[in-house]
Formats: C-alpha cells, structure tokens, sequence
C-alpha cells in the first residue's frame, strides 16, 4: 500500500511540474536558468525549451528505478549487505522500500527546480542559498541512514532466530 500511495504521488508532482510548463510557457523569456551555483543563483542559461529537461529526466531516471524495484527477476541485482551472509526476503523488501522513496523524493526534488526555474526566467526568483543544498543532501541522507539502520536491525532479526 505505502509503495502505491508512493508511487502515486511522485506521478501527480510529475504532473504539476508538466503543467506548470504549460501554463507558464507562452509567458516564459526566451532564456531561461539551467544551472545554479551554491548560493542559489542562476549562472548558466539556455533556451525556454530547456525547461522540460527536468520532467523528462526525472521521468526517466523514476522509470528505470520502478523497473528495478518492481521487476522481482532483477532482485538478485539489488545489493544489501549482511551480516550473516546472503541477504534475507525482508532485506530485499527493504530495499526496495528504500528505491520507492527515493523514487519519490527524486521525483519532489526535479518539480522543487521546475517551479525555481519558472519562478527565476518570470523574474520572481526565491532562493535558500546555501540552505537549498543542505535540506536536500538531509532528506536523501536521513532517508538513506533510516533504511540502513532498518537493513541492519532486519539482517539481525532474521538471522539470530
């Protein structure tokens, strides 16, 4: 159930960002932000078109990950460390569980920069700064730190019965 709802969401972002695009396209300059430094401003532009790179590549980069997660052939393809040898049914579970979410924090982060993009190329730009990086590097960071320590105490669990 968490997967579906997981996997729903990251469709409904990916579509907002895609129709923001076309709400926001006619209106757009004929330059647009397509990188940013660290303090968060735009220091490379490219044309208005560039704008659907972000849904392109997000879909792309959610589709390859839901093939692996989903398809149970390419489970001997995904790596989980364990103690006690090979890993266990659970483990694998979790880490699946694990490419779900970061399916759907990647999928939240590339609609974050559409909706920057738009904002910056009409001439509203916000920006963290510095604090951009830091909360997104957090997110993936605490989310990758939660599965490991949920891998570890399941590699313990099952292999100490």
């Amino acid at each position: 159930m968490l997967k579906k709802v997981l996997d729903i969401s990251s469709i409904v972002l990916w579509l907002i960002s895609v129709i923001l695009i076309m709400i926001n396209f006619a209106d757009l300059p004929d330059k647009i932000p397509s990188h940013y430094n660290f303090a968060g401003d735009a220091d490379a532009w490219s044309t208005k078109t560039f704008i659907f790179f972000m849904p392109v590549l997000g879909l792309l980069i959610w589709l390859m990950l839901h093939y692996l997660a989903s398809n149970p052939k390419l489970d001997k393809y995904i790596h989980v460390p364990s103690l006690y040898g090979q890993p266990n049914k659970a483990q694998i579970e979790n880490a699946k569980l694990l490419i779900y979410f970061i399916k759907f924090e990647m999928m939240a982060l590339f609609t974050f920069l559409v909706i920057k993009d738009l904002y910056t190329a009409l001439g509203m730009p916000f920006k963290l700064g510095v604090w951009e990086s830091i909360i997104i590097l957090s997110v993936l960071g605490v989310t990758i730190i939660i599965f490991m320590a949920r891998n570890h105490m399941l590699d313990k669990n099952e292999n100490t019965k």
